[in-house]
C-alpha cells in the first residue's frame, strides 16, 4: 500500500515537472524570442556544427561562447524529454518509438520557428536535439536498471 502510493506520487510529481518543463520550452524556444530578421533555412547536415567546432578554437571568447551554448545547449536542452517521456509513457521505452516520435515533433519545432520568423529551420539544430533525447533516454534505461536492481 505505501509503495504503490509512493509510486503514484512519484509518478505525479514527475508529471508536473515534465509539464513545466514543456512551458519553459515553449518560452524558451517561441515566447521570448523576438522577431529574427537573420531566420533562413539549412538543410545541410553537419554545417553548421562544422562552423561551431572551428569556433571552439577560436581566441575570441565570444565565439567560443557562442559555440558552446549552441552545441551544448541544442543537445541540452532536449535530455529532459527523452527522458521524462520514456519514465512516463509506456509506448515511449521504445527508443525508436521515442525517437521518431520526437523527430517529428523537434522537425515541427524548428519549422515553427521559422515560419513565424523567430528562429531557423536547421537541420543541425535536429541532430543535437535528437542526440540529447537519446542521451536522455540512456539516462532513463540507467535509472530504471538501478532500481530494478535496488528493488
Amino acid at each position: 500500500e505505501s509503495s504503490l502510493l509512493m509510486k503514484k506520487l512519484i509518478k505525479m510529481l514527475s508529471w508536473a515537472v515534465f509539464l513545466l518543463y514543456l512551458l519553459l520550452l515553449a518560452d524558451l524556444l517561441f515566447i521570448s524570442r523576438t522577431y529574427d530578421t537573420s531566420y533562413g533555412v539549412n538543410l545541410v547536415p553537419m554545417n553548421q556544427i562544422e562552423l561551431f567546432f572551428g569556433l571552439l578554437r577560436s581566441s575570441n571568447y565570444s565565439f567560443r561562447r557562442l559555440a558552446i551554448i549552441n552545441l551544448v545547449g541544442n543537445i541540452a536542452i532536449f535530455i529532459p524529454f527523452g527522458f521524462f517521456l520514456s519514465f512516463l509513457v509506456k509506448r515511449y521505452r521504445n527508443y525508436f518509438r521515442l525517437f521518431f516520435f520526437l523527430l517529428i515533433f523537434i522537425f515541427l519545432f524548428e519549422f515553427i520557428q521559422y515560419y513565424f520568423k523567430v528562429g531557423t529551420f536547421d537541420i543541425d539544430d535536429i541532430i543535437l536535439n535528437l542526440l540529447g533525447v537519446t542521451v536522455g533516454y540512456l539516462l532513463f534505461v540507467v535509472f530504471r536498471s538501478v532500481y530494478e536492481h535496488i528493488k
